[in-house]
């Protein structure tokens, strides 16, 4: 894609002192939420989702990349499937890291931990950093596994700050589905 990944994209737009304007972060954020339903509702699950694996075409939309650790959802382990647990630990819901107990260990990854890597990946785009930014890799690893979450600070529209907390909810249940994000989102893109 001729404009990287969105990661990319932002460094070198922060460095640049040129931040993306808060419409495009809002048309990524709906841009890759509808890539990601779609994935769903065709029972594939991501596994891998994060700001570098969001690339940005030459005009620059959004579009999800890298499905390297997809997987069949409906699928068992070497049946249309695969036996993994996901990608970058900070976008790995806090059951494929097994912080949530034994009764709820997941070893693979679901529609609900795609949605959580998709709120973390929503942090990274509006934040222009990862979550827990100033900690190593895995000490933000483990805040997250914690329950600790960072600030939603004032310049991200509360209609986004809603998705995020929904999203990266520590208890999977308490998630909300792709589908419902993007009605979220559709909904309430003008509000703020």
């Amino acid at each position: 894609m001729p404009n990287g990944s969105v990661r990319g994209y932002i460094d070198a737009a922060r460095a640049a002192k040129r931040y993306p304007d808060s419409a495009t972060l809002l048309k990524w954020t709906i841009e890759v939420a509808k890539a990601m339903e779609y994935l769903h509702a065709n029972g594939v699950v991501h596994g891998d989702l994060h700001g570098g694996n969001v690339l940005l075409d030459e005009h620059l939309s959004a579009v999800v990349s890298d499905f390297g650790f997809a997987l069949i959802a409906s699928g068992t382990p070497g049946n249309y499937s695969s036996l993994h647990g996901g990608g970058d630990g900070r976008y790995s819901a806090p059951e494929l890291l097994g912080a949530t107990g034994p009764e709820d260990a997941c070893i693979r990854p679901t529609a609900l931990t795609d949605v959580y890597a998709y709120a973390v990946t929503l942090f990274e785009i509006h934040m222009g950093e990862p979550v827990f930014a100033l900690q190593y890799h895995w000490g933000a690893v483990m805040s997250m596994m914690k329950g600790q979450r960072p600030e939603l600070p004032a310049q991200i529209p509360s209609n986004v700050k809603r998705v995020i907390r929904k999203g990266w909810a520590h208890d999977a249940r308490e998630r909300w589905t792709m589908a419902r994000i993007v009605d979220e989102l559709s909904i309430n893109m003008t509000r703020t």
